[in-house]
């Protein structure tokens, strides 16, 4: 009897935890780089969740984006580089669903980037939201040295030689 009461609460957990899907995650962040590259950026607002901008407000990280985009150009390729996904079950409603860790090589005009994203989906609704966003240049092309220079002192960094991140 206990083994039984035990399976079935695992097979209630199991199905009450989010679906894995993959394909929206991925979907999800084309759509974020197709808003980026037409220079949507009232759009890409909506694409962070409130816990996002909890840590980095919109009045300061939109700018930045826009910032990025100017200094460093349109994404011309961007591929996966690997991810991870974990369907997570919560007495609290808003904390059900899937959180996927997404790495990403990517090709601006002027530098090639790793980005990472981690996106939550949540079970009830669908939606999908960016919890976390970094970008670090792995190589640098034709920068304008006070654009480095800015970065990194944002980000308390003293070297140039060192990794940028924005997030």
């Amino acid at each position: 009897m206990i083994k039984k009461c035990i399976c079935i609460t695992l097979i209630l957990l199991i199905g009450c935890s989010g679906k894995i899907n993959k394909e929206a995650a991925d979907q999800f962040v084309e759509s974020l780089h197709a808003a980026y590259n037409n220079g949507d950026f009232t759009s890409i607002e909506d694409f962070y969740s409130d816990e996002f901008y909890k840590s980095s407000p919109k009045e300061q990280w939109i700018p930045k984006l826009k910032k990025w985009k100017n200094e460093f150009g349109e994404i011309k390729t961007s591929n996966q580089k690997s991810w991870n996904a974990s369907s997570f079950f919560s007495i609290s409603k808003e904390y059900r669903g899937v959180y996927y860790y997404l790495v990403y090589d990517v090709q601006y005009e002027k530098v090639q980037a790793i980005e990472e994203f981690k996106i939550f989906q949540a079970q009830e609704s669908g939606s999908i939201k960016i919890l976390a966003h970094s970008i670090k240049i792995v190589e640098w092309k034709y920068l304008n040295d006070s654009f480095i220079k800015n970065v990194f002192l944002t980000r308390g960094h003293k070297n140039t030689n060192d990794d940028c991140v924005i997030a």
